[in-house]
C-alpha cells in the first residue's frame, strides 16, 4: 500500500517453532506432582522429585521425596534426600534424612546424614558390607523438636542364632 513502485511486499518471516530444552544430559528433573499416585515401579536415569505417592520401587540417579511425598517400596539411587515419608529400603551412595522425614525401613549407604527432628525406625547398614554383623544394632530414633536432643532406643540382636534386626535379649554385664 505505501510501497515504492516496483518493490514487492516482503512476506512476513515464518514463525519459528518453539524450542524445547531437551538436553541429552541427565540434568533433567522429572517430577511426580502432589496430585499423582503411581502404582508400579518408577525407573529413570536423571533426577526425580516426588511430591505425590509411589507404591512401588524407585530407581534413578537422584531421588528426592519432598514434604508431602510418600514412597512405599524400595529406592535405589546415587543420591537420596528424604523430606517426606518412606516405608521400605533405601540403597544409595549418599542419603540425607531431613527434619520433616518419617522413615520406617532400612538405610544402606556410604554417607548418611539424619537431621534433628526426623523420625526413623529401622536398620542402618554401611554399603560395602555383605551382611550385618552379629550383634548389629538397630534403633528407633526420634528427636524432640524443642530441645533437639535425640532419643535412641537400641535393640541388640542376640549373637546366638538371631539375625540382625531381630529383637534379642541383652543382659547387663
Amino acid at each position: 500500500m505505501f510501497s515504492k513502485s516496483g518493490d514487492k511486499p516482503k512476506a512476513a518471516p515464518a514463525p519459528s517453532a518453539p524450542t524445547l530444552n531437551r538436553s541429552t544430559s541427565s540434568a533433567a528433573v522429572s517430577r511426580i506432582s502432589g496430585d499423582m499416585q503411581v502404582v508400579g515401579d518408577v525407573l529413570g536415569s536423571g533426577d526425580l522429585e516426588i511430591d505425590g505417592s509411589v507404591k512401588g520401587d524407585v530407581k534413578s540417579r537422584g531421588v528426592t521425596i519432598n514434604p508431602g511425598g510418600t514412597v512405599t517400596g524400595d529406592v535405589e539411587a546415587e543420591v537420596v534426600r528424604v523430606q517426606g515419608s518412606l516405608t521400605g529400603r533405601i540403597r544409595a551412595e549418599s542419603i540425607t534424612v531431613s527434619a520433616t522425614a518419617r522413615i520406617k525401613g532400612e538405610l544402606a549407604s556410604r554417607n548418611l546424614a539424619i537431621e534433628s527432628g526426623a523420625v526413623f525406625e529401622g536398620q542402618v547398614r554401611q554399603l560395602g558390607e555383605d551382611k550385618p554383623q552379629s550383634g548389629a544394632m538397630t534403633s528407633k530414633m526420634e528427636t524432640k523438636p524443642k530441645t533437639g536432643e535425640a532419643t535412641n532406643v537400641p535393640k541388640m540382636a542376640a549373637a546366638a542364632g538371631q539375625g540382625a534386626g531381630s529383637p534379642g535379649k541383652v543382659s547387663p554385664t
